[in-house]
């Protein structure tokens, strides 16, 4: 089963190489890495062309940027029907696409939320995670959750339901899993394998602030039912909450 490997950048020159040399290394190897890139000021992108040789990597840039809308452009520029969205902070263990196919082949889920791994050893980070995972462990029949460090989505579904809406800011991630599951779309949470992803929102904020941040607005969208639009919510993904 050949899959597209889907990323969105923004000056990233210095976490894209950890995802690129982690794909390098993956036991599946029928798959396709398509990266689209919002306008970088750094060498995110010559970064990457570096891998051009070792991976089937294709790089596209764009103008403008924006989380949703970036995720719905490298969609439309994969060939295969199953799309794997990745953050460029990300790595994955060996045998990741590995285990979400044999997944995916043998359950034909719509789309997949799996377990978070900090790439970090502070008991703070560990133990905000270790909550997050059961969270989304108790929530997968309710409410369930698919984020950004990587999400799963079958393409012909996806392309239903229109993709990620690039009106909200931020939990747009949050909303496709939440919309597919209102229309009785197969959702599957894998506890293995775990995305390991970085940390640096919460050294940037301070993980207290951090902590403050996202309890008010998961309060908003879990308890109030309300999606983070551009109209109320901000997300600067160029800054302290860049991509």
């Amino acid at each position: 089963m050949k899959v597209s490997v889907l990323t969105i950048t923004l000056n990233e020159e210095h976490y894209i190489s950890k995802l690129l040399d982690s794909l390098t290394r993956q036991t599946h190897k029928d798959f396709e890495v398509i990266l689209v890139d919002g306008n970088s000021k750094d060498k995110t992108c010559e970064v990457a062309q570096k891998y051009t040789d070792k991976l089937d990597l294709h790089i596209h840039r764009l103008d403008s940027n924006g989380i949703a809308m970036q995720r719905n452009v490298v969609a439309a520029k994969s060939t295969t029907d199953h799309c794997f969205f990745v953050d460029a902070d990300t790595i994955l263990e060996p045998q990741f696409i590995e285990k979400v196919v044999t997944t995916i082949e043998q359950e034909r889920p719509d789309i997949i939320g799996v377990w978070n791994d900090p790439d970090s050893d502070n008991l703070v980070d560990r133990f905000y995670y270790d909550v997050f995972n059961i969270f989304m462990f108790c929530m997968q029949k309710i409410d369930p959750v698919a984020v950004g460090a990587f999400t799963y989505a079958n393409k012909n579904t996806f392309n239903k339901m229109g993709g990620y809406d690039e009106n909200i800011a931020m939990a747009e991630d949050l909303d496709l899993a939440r919309r597919m599951h209102k229309l009785g779309y197969k959702y599957v949470l894998l506890t293995d394998p775990k995305i390991r992803f970085s940390v640096r929102r919460l050294v940037k904020m301070g993980r207290v602030n951090f902590a403050l941040y996202m309890l008010k607005n998961g309060a908003t969208y879990f308890l109030k039912k309300q999606n983070l639009t551009k109209d109320k919510y901000q997300y600067d993904i160029g800054n302290h909450l860049k991509i």
